[in-house]
């Protein structure tokens, strides 16, 4: 059974779709100070592309939740305390 709803757009698809890398996306996207070394156009490209494709932030994008520690019981003997 196939779901009927699109999955979201991801870095990574905007990244091809832009002809950057998803670093760069993520730069402009961010407005994160290493991206100010990319140059306006790649930035406008890069944020048209996110536009056209409906990007969300934080939008899952196929992103796993938070995993969480279940330990498994291991059996030990008893401590056993000497005396001297």
């Amino acid at each position: 059974m196939t779901s009927s709803r699109p999955r979201p757009a991801t870095i990574g698809d905007i990244a091809r779709r832009a002809g950057v890398s998803t670093a760069a996306v993520s730069y402009v996207l961010n407005d994160a100070p290493g991206g100010a070394r990319i140059p306006e156009e790649t930035r406008e490209r890069v944020r048209a592309a996110a536009d056209e494709m409906g990007y969300v932030p934080g939008g899952g994008g196929g992103v796993p939740g938070p995993r969480t520690h279940h330990p498994l019981p291991f059996p030990c003997p008893p401590p056993q305390h000497k005396t001297t």
